[in-house]
């Protein structure tokens, strides 16, 4: 088994049941140099620890239409387009135009290739709207008005603690 391998198994292992599959399948060195296991035995990177809860907590499944607001390098991004098990239900939003840019290409080389549009997270995107679930895996505070605008009946919100 590779490293590279090794690391998403291990990764993988300390991720919640339903995103296992999806941790175990997308290559995080098209995202970031950062390894997804740490040295440290006691477990994976905090940040994916995070990201994998925030994530959890959504309660995607397979052909749920989702917003990614504020999709940094595209690797939470990449993630949930394989757990709704269809790219094209996946819509992503960064501010920054290089940004985007780059989470385009890295999501096409990861097989996901979700639409990305330049927007502030707090906007959500009208445009694709309406979503099942709107996720950030960056500190947004409370999600804004404007994301339960674009939610579906009984859809969900999810973001990260506020530390």
């Amino acid at each position: 088994m590779s490293t590279t391998a090794l690391s998403r198994a291990h990764a993988a292992c300390y991720a919640p049941a339903a995103w296992r599959p999806a941790v175990a399948a997308v290559p995080r060195r098209l995202f970031s140099a950062r390894p997804l296991w740490s040295p440290d035995p006691v477990g994976p990177d905090p940040a994916l620890a995070t990201l994998l809860t925030v994530l959890d907590s959504a309660d995607i499944r397979p052909g749920m239409r989702v917003l990614h607001a504020g999709c940094g390098s595209g690797y939470a991004t990449a993630l949930i387009c394989h757990r709704t098990g269809d790219p094209a239900l996946v819509t992503a939003t960064t501010a920054d135009p290089a940004e985007a840019a780059a989470a385009r290409w890295r999501l096409a080389q990861a097989g996901c290739p979700a639409q990305v549009f330049i927007a502030r997270p707090e906007q959500g995107q009208a445009r694709r709207a309406p979503y099942d679930r709107i996720v950030s895996t960056e500190p947004v505070g409370r999600p804004p008005a404007a994301w339960w605008a674009q939610l579906t009946p009984g859809g969900r919100a999810a973001v990260p603690p506020q530390m």
